[in-house]
């Protein structure tokens, strides 16, 4: 095993792999607010209100467009951010330690 040091990382193929990552989250927490949004529009107390039935299931299927896309943007900023700051502060400290086979 031989010992290599991360001195950089490339901003845009961390934020890549990063809005990827976070996008996957949110299409689970999409299907789960959808599913409470279903829920919700199916009980006895939100029957005798249309409106609030209808309130509910654009709730529930807007969040599974809404979730991934916002969550993934977020991936993205937070990608540049964390590699920015990882590189200023490997300049200043060294980078991380890896072992890797051969």
């Amino acid at each position: 095993m031989a010992k290599r040091e991360i001195k950089k990382v490339d901003p845009f193929s961390l934020a890549k792999v990063l809005g990827i990552l976070y996008a996957l989250l949110g299409v689970i927490i999409g299907l789960m607010f959808a599913a409470w949004g279903s829920v919700m529009s199916n009980l006895h107390m939100a029957e005798s209100d249309e409106t609030t039935k209808t309130i509910l299931s654009f709730f529930g299927i807007g969040s599974i467009i809404f979730f991934p896309i916002f969550y993934g943007i977020i991936g993205l900023v937070a990608g540049v951010i964390t590699a920015a700051l990882y590189n200023l502060v490997a300049s200043w400290v060294g980078g991380v330690m890896i072992e890797v086979g051969e």
